[in-house]
């Protein structure tokens, strides 16, 4: 067996698709945790609420949750 015939046999396939979803979740669970900590905690240690920090913050989640959902060739 080749590499090329091992690479495109379909357990292999199967495995980088599942390990490919499977790290997403844990992603966007990871990110959630992250927006939970500088939307709720934070703010009890003083953080005040500024657009200065909020819209860079906000643009790189979203981004990353675009780039988790844009499938990569």
């Amino acid at each position: 067996m080749t590499i090329k015939d091992w690479i495109c046999s379909s357990t292999v396939v199967k495995a980088a698709i599942i390990l490919w979803l499977v790290s997403a979740g844990f992603i966007v669970f990871l990110l959630g945790q992250i927006d939970a900590i500088v939307h709720h905690v934070l703010y009890n240690y003083g953080l005040h609420f500024s657009y200065d920090w909020a819209t860079p913050y906000w643009g790189l989640l979203r981004s990353i949750y675009i780039f988790l959902t844009v499938p990569h060739s």
